[in-house]
């Protein structure tokens, strides 16, 4: 239910109790029935009934008016007071929107960044590795970015934790505490892959995949601490072409993971 609506039911509900206060009134009591006799006094039975029902309006605006005057300080008084009411909440809510635009204002103005998967690059064990990369897609510095990530190859039955196993490598030092500008990247090898990793994963083309997970933290200029995490799958077949066939380049294709870890605060 939204707050608009609250409202109308609110002020529906208000209307009511004020309506049922006046009509239960003593005076107002009073005054009704003195205007009923008073209209048998002065017309005779013959009176068709739609005459008393059109000339029921009238008794009740003349004993509303009734009402009103003989209790005008009360009403002031009532009013005076609901009047207070709408001005302390009328304060909170201008408070509320002023808060709410700030921290809108600092969503919109903060750093974000996102990492993923882009390319394979060879390492002088003669094997290769995985290279990610960080890019701030916001509009102010990441202070002190850092990424720890990493990779593995698991089968499909076997990853349902691997954005945790991953986030436990350690940091590489050219990944640690460097400021990340707008539209700046900064890119970090995850561990090469050895000999052995290598013959396995042409033995499992068809049923393992490179997972790829880990997480970037920074500071944003509001003294805030952020992270974001990434989760990407690599398909065996497709980072096997690249590597037996270099001609063909050394961007990776990748999907994303579960979007449960794919995510920044």
């Amino acid at each position: 239910m939204t707050n608009r609506v609250r409202r109308i039911l609110a002020t529906i509900a208000a209307l009511l109790v004020v309506g049922w206060c006046i009509v239960a009134s003593d005076s107002f009591q009073a005054c009704l029935q003195n205007a009923r006799n008073q209209r048998a006094e002065d017309h005779t039975k013959k009176q068709s009934k739609l005459f008393n029902i059109l000339a029921f309006p009238d008794q009740m605006r003349a004993c509303t008016g009734a009402f009103l005057r003989e209790n005008d300080d009360s009403i002031v008084a009532i009013f005076t007071f609901v009047l207070a009411l709408a001005t302390i909440y009328l304060w909170s809510a201008t408070k509320g929107a002023v808060a709410s635009a700030g921290e809108n204002a600092r969503r919109e103005l903060r750093a974000y960044v996102a990492v993923v998967p882009t390319r394979i690059i060879r390492v002088p064990n003669d094997t290769v590795a995985i290279e990610v990369v960080a890019r701030n897609f916001g509009r102010t510095p990441a202070r002190a970015t850092q990424i720890n990530g990493g990779r593995e190859i698991l089968s499909f039955a076997g990853s349902k934790n691997i954005a945790e196993r991953a986030f436990r490598y350690s940091r590489t030092a050219e990944s640690m505490g460097r400021d990340l500008y707008p539209g700046d990247k900064r890119e970090m090898p995850l561990p090469a892959f050895t000999v052995q990793e290598m013959d396995s994963m042409r033995e499992r083309v068809n049923e393992a995949r490179i997972h790829v997970a880990g997480i970037v933290t920074y500071e944003d200029i509001y003294g805030k601490i952020c992270e974001t995490t990434f989760y990407c799958l690599i398909h065996l077949i497709d980072f096997l072409q690249l590597i037996d066939r270099p001609e063909r380049g050394n961007q990776i294709h990748f999907e994303y993971g579960p979007a449960r870890y794919n995510r920044g605060t």
